[in-house]
């Protein structure tokens, strides 16, 4: 499981202990949280919306 680190209210890294590999970045939008998987560079890698952050990551864990 990974760990939630807020940069602020509006955005959040996901990691597994290492913050310069994160799994993940969570940005707040209009809709809900919507995750990017940090690995992946193409629409594929976005998921969501999610109601919490913690919801997101318990998704794309």
């Amino acid at each position: 499981m990974g760990t939630i680190e807020f940069e602020n209210e509006k955005s959040a890294l996901v990691h597994t202990g290492d913050v310069t590999q994160p799994i993940a970045r969570l940005y707040r939008m209009k809709d809900g949280w919507h995750a990017k998987l940090a690995h992946l560079h193409t629409g594929k890698a976005w998921f969501g919306p999610f109601e919490s952050p913690e919801e997101a990551l318990t998704e794309i864990a």
